[in-house]
């Protein structure tokens, strides 16, 4: 207890495992005329744990930016690896684990996914080039393609074909028309 007019100062215990919650109180004043009461609040302490996921190559280069996400020591994680434009994921798709303290770090391995290139030559035969991801030449196929023949009806043109729906569907309306008269 102080005296009236007298200065006076708060220091908060350090409790372990808790953490002081509201500096804003008055922790310095001067006594008044009226009680003072300082109320403390404290958390208890949840320690953090901290993840890496890395996104990379077969020869561990990465591919995109890690991401890095915190949880709770002991809550649980599910990380699912990105799709990623070019590369497919050659392990696990779903990573699960627990937050622990400190840092963890996971990995999401890809595979650059081989581009297919084909060219076509004037007789028609088909020639498919197989090549990986960084463009080296690693098949060379040549493969016959068959072009279709439709049958040859002695028709050249569909105005024909219209014609003649035209004339039938016509006869067929007149003969509705004359019937109903």
């Amino acid at each position: 207890m102080g005296q009236l007019n007298e200065k006076y100062s708060v220091v908060p215990d350090q409790i372990a495992g808790y953490t002081l919650l509201d500096e804003q109180n008055e922790l310095n004043g001067i006594y008044q005329n009226y009680y003072n009461i300082l109320t403390l609040v404290y958390r208890k302490t949840v320690d953090q744990g901290s993840l890496t996921t890395q996104y990379v190559d077969q020869n561990g280069q990465a591919i995109i930016e890690s991401t890095i996400t915190s949880g709770e020591v002991g809550s649980a994680y599910a990380v699912t690896a990105k799709q990623i434009n070019g590369y497919q994921v050659t392990g696990q798709k779903v990573i699960n684990g627990q937050y622990r303290n400190g840092q963890q770090t996971i990995q999401f391995v890809y595979q650059k996914i081989a581009k297919q290139v084909t060219t076509v030559t004037p007789n028609n035969n088909q020639i498919v080039k197989t090549a990986t991801s960084d463009a080296k030449l690693t098949s060379d196929k040549q493969v016959p393609t068959k072009t279709a023949k439709l049958p040859q009806t002695g028709l050249t043109s569909n105005d024909k074909l219209v014609g003649i729906g035209l004339t039938v569907s016509m006869f067929g309306l007149l003969a509705f028309i004359v019937k109903r008269f």
